[in-house]
């Protein structure tokens, strides 16, 4: 997996939240929707994507940093306990110095990448900018600079329109103390 190889990680979602810091019950939910994932296979990629995590807690990770629009703050996936758990552990995700995590209001409106979820891969070695769009069947990745300069600036935008680390943490914490 590139992420494992990347020194920043740049990542929007609006409906649900990325692989990176999904907890095991959270992905079992949403795998086990998947029209592409036997359901044979979905307890060994749900562990899978869990540990996606421990690339955020290494000892030299990389920088992490989440644009999450409000939706997927309010969608309860696998529940209400499991949408808390989740929640519970991006919380905690939050407060490691080397994430940033910022929320997209639903009252912004329209923005740069409206209905396009995307991450942003920059690694050192080779020095490489990749975007990638996963969608139902498969996932692209785009490493020509024309492309991987225009999600890079639609990242810039969206981190200017949303909400600041510290508002943001303070509204996770709302919608997570809302759930008991």
């Amino acid at each position: 997996m590139l992420e494992a190889h990347a020194a920043e990680i740049k990542t929007f979602r609006e409906t649900m939240l990325p692989g990176t810091v999904q907890t095991e019950d959270y992905a079992r939910a949403l795998l086990s929707m998947s029209l592409t994932t036997p359901p044979a296979d979905v307890g060994n990629a749900a562990r899978e994507r869990a540990l996606r995590q421990e690339l955020l807690t290494s000892d030299n990770p990389p920088a992490f940093w989440l644009v999450l629009a409000e939706p997927a703050l309010l969608r309860p996936v696998g529940g209400t306990a499991v949408f808390r758990a989740q929640l519970e552990r991006l919380r905690e995700l939050v407060d490691l110095p080397n994430v940033t995590f910022q929320v997209l209001p639903l009252d912004r409106g329209e923005h740069h990448a409206l209905g396009t979820p995307f991450t942003l891969l920059r690694l050192d070695v080779p020095a490489l900018a990749i975007a990638y769009l996963e969608g139902l069947t498969d996932a692209n990745y785009l490493d020509h600079p024309k492309a991987t300069d225009v999600y890079a600036l639609a990242f810039d935008r969206l981190r200017v329109t949303a909400l600041d680390d510290r508002a943001s943490a303070k509204m996770l914490d709302r919608r997570i103390s809302a759930l008991k």
